[in-house]
């Protein structure tokens, strides 16, 4: 669970403390909304793929998920957030990048052990799991500009 803790959360947050000093906004309006997604999907998730170390009671296995849920993901949704503001890429690109940038972690994961997959789940679930709510971030955002520039404009 070390592992899971410094991997999952503590070095993304150190990532994040970088990006919050380039973008408060940004941290504020991803963090939140990917936690609870996440969360939401891993819970969901937990009869296709174990994150090791794996617990006993199966009904707590998704804790192995929770640094994850609010470090890793979080400053991955909020890294795609800025590069959108920024204008880096396209938003397809964003979106694109996003997910094949998870995926591809989740893939040296699988490969060193610390992911197992079951119940016939494969690396291209897992990147339509990524896609969807990256997607679904991106909406949100976008939301969430509207309003902010509607609420000013009054």
């Amino acid at each position: 669970m070390f592992f899971n803790i410094m991997i999952g959360f503590l070095f993304p947050w150190v990532m994040g403390l970088i990006l919050y000093k380039k973008d408060k906004q940004v941290i504020t309006r991803a963090v939140p909304f990917v936690s609870v997604i996440s969360l939401i999907i891993n819970i969901l998730g937990n009869r296709y793929w174990v994150v090791k170390p794996q617990i006993s009671s199966r009904k707590l296995q998704f804790l192995t998920t929770m640094p994850h849920n609010f470090g890793y993901f979080p400053i991955l949704g909020a890294l795609m957030i800025y590069w959108r503001k920024k204008r880096v890429f396209s938003e397809k690109a964003d979106l694109f990048l996003c997910t094949l940038l998870s995926t591809f972690f989740e893939l040296i994961a699988v490969a060193a052990g610390r992911v197992e997959y079951r119940n016939g789940w494969n690396i291209y679930k897992t990147f339509l799991s990524y896609l969807f709510p990256a997607y679904l971030l991106y909406k949100f955002n976008c939301w969430r500009e509207r309003s902010t520039i509607s609420s000013m404009n009054m």
